[in-house]
């Protein structure tokens, strides 16, 4: 179609729909949130497709909590199959072409190499059974749709695993990271791009359909991914350890494949795009976060901060959040102190002299109490909630 292609990202407010609307370019990109378009709801998904009459929908609309969707399968169920259903309804209705979203959680992981999109599925989990139980309706209620599945989702928008990762460790925490998964990170924008790069040819009359895998390589664990985005984030000298966690040593509600690499042979061979590599792009998401945390702080200067330069407002992110993290450390210490004391002061003499010896000793750095693995992470100043690591068709 001639002029600019007009796109609808339903689950326009995540991570992926922001990327998508940054990487427009000549698109016109109308996101949607999901007070704005339900997705169970067949009104409200209809309306905005007869009012704008756009030439290609993307469904990125997803129930992402993983470790909470099993025990609230019901609803799970009703955005992640029902939901995709009553879009491809609608979408085929109108003869609008969809692109659907979907997950590396339709596979259990005993593969043993990278799946494809000829392997079959054997979700886990309630999170991966109703990705794959909506990805069976969109193919059956719409023969333009494309389903689009994708892992390990990171972005500078949301919560992810690398905002998490890099929050603990300018915060002085040793967290513990999960190393016997394996996985695709992908790379937010990038996968924006890619997604707008089969968008545009729908709309200049290309057919698109079926299955395709998009995902960033290379392949890694959660904690050498962990790893990379800590050095991207500190200098070598204020760099936590992070130590390896087994998976059976972090029982989470849900269960999450060991292996969910994601082969992307029809995405290079028949679409002709190459996977993007997560560590290029690394270092830009982590400067991003650091400056939309920076211009939280101080709203009135966003303008500025934006005007300075991605690196140099990661770095004052990152300078501030190390003071404010050492005066923290040194609150601690004379809490130690403190409280050394007063147990001293009613001990015999040897155990004045062994606690004396602790007060003196320098506040340390924290470590976390509980180990760190995607979808639930915690410390010893308490849990983070899932919202703020949660993977829309990513994260574990």
């Amino acid at each position: 179609m001639p002029g600019k292609p007009r796109i609808i990202v339903l689950g326009g407010e995540g991570q992926l729909g922001r990327a998508v609307a940054g990487a427009g370019g000549d698109a016109e990109i109308l996101r949607l949130s999901h007070t704005a378009a339900d997705v169970t709801d067949r009104g409200s998904v209809a309306e905005p497709l007869a009012r704008t009459r756009p030439d290609v929908v993307v469904d990125a609309a997803a129930y992402t909590a993983v470790d909470r969707a099993e025990r609230e399968a019901d609803r799970r169920f009703a955005v992640d199959r029902d939901g995709a259903g009553i879009v491809a309804a609608a979408c085929a209705a109108r003869g609008i072409p969809l692109v659907h979203l979907s997950t590396d959680h339709v596979f259990d992981g005993r593969k043993g190499e990278p799946c494809t999109e000829e392997d079959p599925v054997g979700p886990l989990n309630v999170y991966g059974l109703s990705k794959a139980a909506g990805e069976s309706l969109v193919l059956a209620r719409h023969e333009q749709a494309l389903i689009v599945r994708t892992a390990w989702l990171f972005g500078a928008g949301g919560g992810n695993f690398i905002r998490a990762i890099r929050h603990r460790a300018l915060a002085g925490e040793a967290p513990r990271v999960v190393a016997d998964q394996r996985g695709s990170p992908t790379p937010a924008p990038d996968l924006a791009a890619l997604l707008l790069v089969l968008c545009r040819r729908v709309a200049e009359g290309g057919r698109l359909s079926g299955l395709v895998h998009v995902a960033g390589w290379p392949d890694v664990t959660w904690h050498a991914l962990a790893e990379a985005a800590v050095a991207v984030a500190l200098p070598p000298a204020h760099r936590p350890p992070i130590a390896a966690l087994a998976t059976a040593d972090f029982p989470t509600a849900a269960r999450r494949p060991a292996d969910s690499r994601l082969a992307c042979t029809r995405l290079c061979g028949t679409h002709g795009l190459e996977r993007p590599d997560w560590q290029r792009s690394l270092p830009r998401i982590v400067a991003a976060i650091g400056m939309e945390e920076a211009a939280r702080r101080a709203p009135s200067s966003r303008a500025a901060l934006a005007a300075a330069g991605v690196d140099w407002v990661a770095t004052r992110s990152i300078r501030a959040d190390q003071r404010a993290s050492a005066r923290s450390r040194r609150k601690r210490a004379r809490m130690v102190r403190r409280a050394a004391r007063r147990t001293a002061s009613s001990a015999s003499p040897a155990a004045r002299s062994s606690a004396a010896q602790a007060a003196r000793a320098p506040g340390s750095r924290r470590s976390a109490t509980m180990p760190f693995a995607p979808g639930s992470i915690t410390s010893r100043t308490g849990a983070v909630s899932e919202a703020s690591t949660r993977q829309p068709a990513a994260m574990a």
